[in-house]
């Protein structure tokens, strides 16, 4: 269990601020809590709208939308760091970088600097792409801030197995939830080595919204019109949950 090899350093999650509020604010509150129980072995005291609180009081808050760090520290205080966002390429490029943290042992945990994930995505930055998709020798664990979604040759969508080290996705799992047709998505072991079967991608996390994977190291993904995953775009591009703008009520 990750709970025994983290330090003392506070969980976290990070959420997107529109006009309208925080998105999914009581899925990213599930999540800390659980967070909170694995790492410090305690109950967390609070609820979103404690934290919501907190987020309106913020004195110089930056532009809408903007993300906001939401820290809970062992002795259960909370502290917001709010910083701004920048909007992602409609399609995005990544570059396969190592997993920076212990493989396996479960879904990765939020907690502590997270440096090492923004240094993925700076040598990824470096090779020309826009984000880092994190590989344990052949298999694709995660992105350094988005879960990928893959449409596969069989027909199936699916997720990196979490319990290689992925951080469970708020954004997918909302998502999911909120589009009118049910979808199955599975998790299985997904190889960089059998990326021809891989045939539309998207990336869904906080930051990056949901967009459309354009490519992975020199691998083209030029997605069809009749893959599975096209009418589940559209769907979520006419919802506005694209880019964030749904209010999570």
């Amino acid at each position: 269990m990750w709970g025994d090899v983290l330090n003392s350093g506070p969980v976290f999650t990070t959420m997107r601020i529109n006009q309208n509020g925080p998105l999914f604010l009581d899925a990213h509150i599930s999540r800390l809590r659980e967070s909170y129980r694995i790492v410090f072995n305690k109950t967390l005291d609070t609820n979103p709208n404690r934290v919501k609180h907190l987020i309106d009081r913020l004195e110089q808050p930056p532009e809408t939308p903007f993300l906001a760090r939401i820290e809970v520290h062992r002795d259960g205080r909370i502290v917001v760091l709010p910083r701004r966002m920048t909007t992602a390429p409609s399609s995005i490029r990544l570059s396969t970088q190592p997993l920076p943290s212990r493989y396996g042992n479960g879904p990765r945990i939020k907690q502590g600097s997270w440096t090492d994930y923004s240094n993925a995505r700076r040598a990824a930055v470096s090779k020309g792409a826009d984000a880092a998709l994190l590989i344990h020798r052949d298999l694709i664990v995660d992105g350094d801030t988005f879960t990928p979604l893959f449409s596969l040759e069989n027909g199936e969508l699916a997720i990196p197995n979490s319990n290689m080290g992925a951080v469970k996705s708020v954004t997918l799992n909302e998502t999911l939830n909120l589009i009118s047709r049910k979808i199955s998505v599975v998790q299985k072991p997904i190889k960089i080595s059998q990326m021809n079967q891989i045939k539309d991608a998207l990336a869904f996390g906080t930051g990056v919204g949901i967009r459309r994977i354009k490519s992975i190291d020199s691998h083209q993904i030029n997605y069809q019109i009749d893959s599975p995953l096209e009418d589940l775009f559209c769907e979520i591009e006419d919802s506005g949950i694209l880019e964030g703008h749904l209010l999570d009520i």
